[in-house]
């Protein structure tokens, strides 16, 4: 199956991109390419797991400061960890994430969605296009390819928080790099949804006892923790309308001139 979540205890939402075919008939090589979630909750197990089975070799975290130090990622003897900032605290905003206990994520996420309120669709539907027209994310999407593009052996993983955001952007750039057709992009972007469902309707049930008097407000967690066709759509539609192709974005945005292309296909197709 291209794209499976890898069998993890604690790590929800973490995939091998490999088996993906591109419009050539190629297909992305296995246990090369990782995307996830946050790490902090791996156990010594999922560890193993990654750096054993899947050679792990480096890890890219997509996050901000105060998001590693709340959820500081585990040391790997062996594994280069590599922070690469997509976004500023000001631009994440409300998608910070609270302390690792139970309760204080909670509160968290309650003190979330009250800041959010009505607009959790909005808000998310407005930062796709950031993501692609930002300078500051533009530039780590960029350290993103080049990092890529110098690692020879074993896997590499990147991650964000929940691994949908900025980690589903980061996906959807490197795929079409590839020549993955759109639609496929699209199914593995949706991913997310079914492998995160449980964690996220636990969450959805703690909350709705917890705020009796405040409808509407778990459902508003459920939307800004899920992901929608339409927000990657909408990454697409920018990249289109302001570059022209994605094919010209990668190439003048992301420093993919044809050589550099070429060598990331052979480096990663089989």
């Amino acid at each position: 199956m291209a794209g499976e979540r890898i069998q993890l205890d604690g790590l929800i939402n973490t995939r091998d991109l490999g088996g993906y075919r591109t419009r050539d008939g190629r297909r992305l090589k296995k246990k090369r390419v990782l995307r996830s979630g946050a790490l902090c909750i791996a156990t010594e197990q999922d560890i193993q797991i990654l750096t054993k089975q899947y050679e792990l070799k480096k890890i890219i975290d997509f996050r901000t400061k105060t998001e590693r130090v709340q959820k500081p990622d585990p040391e790997i003897m062996g594994v280069d960890y590599v922070v690469n900032e997509i976004l500023q605290e000001a631009q994440l905003g409300i998608t910070h994430e609270g302390e690792k206990r139970p309760t204080e994520l909670l509160a968290s996420m309650i003190a979330m969605c009250r800041e959010v309120g009505e607009r959790a669709e909005q808000y998310l539907a407005g930062l796709y296009p950031k993501l692609v027209t930002d300078e500051n994310c533009i530039r780590g999407y960029r350290r993103f390819f080049e990092i890529l593009l110098t690692q020879q052996e074993g896997a590499v993983l990147y991650h964000c928080s929940e691994g949908k955001d900025r980690v589903g952007t980061a996906t959807a750039l490197f795929l079409s790099a590839l020549g993955v057709e759109r639609e496929v992009i699209l199914s593995d972007y949706l991913l997310t949804n079914d492998y995160t469902e449980e964690k996220r309707r636990d969450i959805y049930e703690k909350m709705k006892e917890k705020t009796p008097e405040e409808p509407g407000l778990a459902e508003r967690f459920l939307i800004l923790n899920s992901v929608h066709r339409s927000y990657l759509e909408s990454l697409f539609d920018t990249i289109d309308q302001r570059y022209g192709s994605m094919d010209c974005f990668l190439q003048d945005q992301m420093g993919l001139v044809e050589e550099k292309r070429d060598r990331l296909q052979q480096m990663y197709l089989e």
